[in-house]
């Protein structure tokens, strides 16, 4: 069951994450802009731990800011909405012309970048969310956290430098995933590694204890349908 999990997962990934890693990997040339701004030229460079660089000549952009991101592979145009992590990477020098995009996620031609759903919201959501001291919950689907990858053992989500939790590398965080928030599974995960940028934290945490499977694969296609990931 969870081999078949896996699988469709892969397969649903691959409408846009492997387009990105293809072209990456060709250097495809690419177009940046603001949400709501001009576009400028530039070019894909590397994929790096939670995030991408970009080549972009004579931009203006800075850490923080959110973006939009095209290119086109294999005949289709994929369209991406990212936030610049760290500007003035190597491309290959430490030049202006760098910039570390993290929050990589699909983005339709014509939408504003998305913004993941608020805390408040109903029992009826989905819930992913870590359970911390005293039992409290820090949702992973409320701002200022936003999750990039979802897969049967694996989450991947970035939260800013000033968030006031921080996570040590291999250390050990438990896991709230629901269907809705009235009846949760528990999972068990360690943080595999952390990336951080000028502005954002990446955290990427292999799960490794499963209260009940069946339960928690479906939770993670309710949360993964509902982030639009898979």
């Amino acid at each position: 069951m969870l081999k078949r999990a896996r699988v469709a997962s892969e397969a649903a990934l691959d409408s846009w994450r492997t387009r990105l890693e293809a072209a990456t990997q060709e250097r495809a040339p690419a177009r940046i802009s603001r949400p709501s701004g001009a576009w400028r030229d530039g070019s894909l460079v590397r994929s790096e731990p939670g995030g991408l660089v970009v080549n972009v000549p004579d931009h203006d952009l800075r850490s923080g800011e959110d973006v939009r991101l095209r290119f086109e592979w294999d005949g289709a145009a994929v369209h991406l909405a990212a936030t610049v992590a760290r500007a003035g990477v190597p491309v290959p020098d430490r030049g202006p012309s760098g910039l570390r995009l993290g929050l990589i996620r699909p983005l339709a031609s014509s939408d504003p970048p998305r913004t993941t759903t608020p805390d408040r919201a109903p029992a009826a959501a989905p819930l992913l969310a870590l359970r911390v001291s005293g039992d409290r919950q820090v949702s992973l689907l409320a701002e200022p956290v936003r999750v990039i990858e979802l897969a049967p053992r694996r989450v991947v989500f970035e939260v800013p430098r000033s968030w006031t939790l921080v996570f040590p590398a291999q250390g050990t965080l438990w896991l709230r995933i629901g269907e809705d928030r009235a009846s949760p599974v528990e999972a068990q995960g360690r943080i595999h590694s952390v990336a951080s940028g000028d502005a954002l934290v990446a955290y990427t945490v292999e799960l490794e204890e499963v209260e009940d499977r069946d339960r928690h694969e479906r939770a993670l296609a309710a949360v993964a349908a509902h982030l639009r990931l898979w």
